[in-house]
């Protein structure tokens, strides 16, 4: 099992979201389209993974390059407990349009 959704939360005015994610093997990757949402804040948290070695945004449009989001402004990356929390702010939701591949890694639980 690559990763799971466990929980999604939207807020009652519809702009911020929190996503909780289990990835038992630590390296996962999925699509995140903001298509049809307007989402000020997006808080993604990888369960049972405190530590991260890349969190990476490639977007599908071929012509922009991959992102490392531990060094991207509006991006927020943190322990919370034992799990990791990555936070979007405004200008971090800008860099996932329209959409992008979202790679996860961490090889050191």
């Amino acid at each position: 099992m690559p990763f799971r959704v466990e929980r999604e939360e939207i807020a009652s005015d519809a702009r911020s979201a929190t996503v909780e994610i289990s990835a038992p093997s630590g390296i996962f990757a999925c699509y995140l389209s903001l298509r049809g949402h307007n989402f000020n804040r997006l808080v993604l948290i990888v369960r049972d993974q405190k530590y991260w070695e890349g969190v990476l945004l490639q977007p599908t449009d071929a012509k922009q390059p991959e992102i490392d989001l531990a060094r991207a402004k509006g991006v927020k990356i943190s322990s919370a407990g034992k799990h990791c929390r990555i936070e979007f702010d405004a200008a971090g939701l800008k860099l996932i349009q329209p959409s992008s591949r979202f790679q996860f890694i961490n090889q050191y639980r």
